[in-house]
């Protein structure tokens, strides 16, 4: 693990700063949804099909699982594949796909770690339903089906994430409250 200084570099301010606002306008638009009572289908909005943009986001979901990983101490099989550089849509569908069965490991690794510590209890607790199978027709796999499911399988693992480190930041020592629980914050 990375030890910080005491003092952050501008570049690092700014880095903590975009990643902070697109967290924010992701988590604020799947929050929005639910406290509208809306019920949103893959084609309700149209999210962004550019084939990088897709890889980015696909790998970002390994990148939040990663860190719920890092801070409930549980592990499980990665399944998940390597971005590469291809992008075409059927290996950024696989890509997806591998990150569905990622998120479905850790939670019943989660579900299976039950310890007496008052820790991470209730998402452990959370983390014992059924798994999450999303229903994909089978459609041709372009990069516009593969946006909305990633959007759609986003939601989840956002979630299960957000959870993870608001309880981090609860146990955060005195004195260590400004500091980042999780670095995509």
């Amino acid at each position: 693990m990375l030890q910080r200084t005491a003092g952050r570099t501008s570049r690092e301010k700014r880095m903590r700063g975009s990643g902070l606002v697109a967290v924010a306008l992701l988590l604020s638009a799947c929050a929005g949804a639910h406290r509208e009572g809306a019920v949103t289908s893959l084609t309700a909005v149209e999210p962004d099909s550019d084939p990088l943009t897709l890889q980015i986001e696909i790998g970002r979901y390994s990148a939040l699982l990663g860190q719920v990983v890092e801070h409930t101490g549980v592990s499980y099989d990665h399944v998940g594949e390597d971005g590469g550089e291809e992008t075409d849509a059927g290996t950024l569908m696989a890509q997806l796909s591998a990150a569905v069965r990622d998120y479905n490991a850790v939670r019943s690794a989660l579900c299976a770690s039950k310890t007496t510590a008052t820790t991470y209890q209730k998402i452990r607790a959370d983390s014992c339903g059924a798994q999450y199978r999303p229903d994909w027709p089978s459609v041709p796999i372009t990069n516009g089906v593969v946006a909305q499911r990633s959007s759609h399988a986003g939601r989840p693992i956002v979630s299960l994430w957000v959870d993870v480190c608001e309880e981090a930041r609860r146990l955060q020592p005195a004195g260590q409250e400004d500091e980042p629980v999780c670095p995509m914050e």
